[in-house]
């Protein structure tokens, strides 16, 4: 491993060589903490990364266990010049963590792939969001009420 390769728009890389610390950090207060992977570099400029789950890249994972804690593992491992413990490929270190071996030898899978070429982009619409889930056709009926309640058709008391 010589880099830790970020897939965003455009990917975006950090040479192993020039991270001089890597830390997990907590923003937010008691009620909504979220971890971070704090990277300090040589120059000390400093990036905050959120990982991806990589079996499951639609949801950001900020808990303190899992993949937040295994990427801080694995690059403080190689800063130390140590091999890790650790499985190196994420998905496969994902798929074990959650007993999926059968996954993890299905196909083989790059570790240097983006997660949204093995797992496509979840997009939902508003509409389909309010159409398909029973949140979102109470959500309409409540907004149906009040404007009903607004034009004056429905009177609505709270006793």
């Amino acid at each position: 491993m010589e880099r830790i390769r970020i897939y965003s728009e455009p990917i975006f890389e950090i040479p192993l060589n020039s991270i001089k610390e890597c830390s997990l950090v907590f923003v937010g207060s008691s009620y909504n903490m979220r971890g971070f992977v704090k990277i300090t570099s040589a120059d000390e400029s400093i990036i905050y990364l959120v990982t991806a789950n990589p079996i499951n890249p639609n949801d950001a994972v900020y808990s303190v266990g899992g993949e937040v804690h295994d990427m801080i593992t694995v690059i403080n491992s190689f800063l130390k010049g140590e091999v890790s413990s650790l499985e190196m490929n994420p998905y496969l270190r994902s798929f074990k963590r959650k007993n999926q071996n059968k996954l993890a030898n299905s196909k083989a899978w790059n570790q240097d792939t983006s997660p949204w070429e093995y797992f496509p982009k979840i997009r939902v619409t508003i509409a389909q969001f309010l159409l398909s889930s029973s949140a979102g056709f109470i959500f309409v009926i409540v907004l149906l009420l009040i404007i009903l309640a607004l034009l004056g058709q429905v009177h609505i008391s709270f006793q």
